[in-house]
């Protein structure tokens, strides 16, 4: 292996590993049991309708501008002309 290769999957490796032990290193709560009478809340609500108007379709206008923006293949150029 060429040694870019190596530095690479041992940067990889450092990475997963510290992936792995991350959860480990949190803090854990043991469960308690709840004691107190469960309460029913009532939410209420007024209809107001949809609010949201048209900001759907703004954001679709976007991304379709966004879709313009992409990166166009380079032309190759076959021959120069010396003058």
């Amino acid at each position: 292996m060429k040694r870019a290769n190596v530095s690479t999957t041992v940067r990889a490796g450092v990475l997963a590993l510290s992936l792995l032990l991350l959860p480990l290193t949190a803090p854990t709560f043991a469960q308690t049991t709840d004691t107190r009478p469960e309460v029913q809340r009532m939410e209420t609500r007024a209809d107001d309708g949809d609010n949201t108007g048209l900001w759907g379709l703004l954001g679709l206008a976007g991304l379709f501008g966004l879709a313009g923006l992409r990166r166009r293949p380079v032309e190759k150029v076959a021959a120069y002309d010396r003058h």
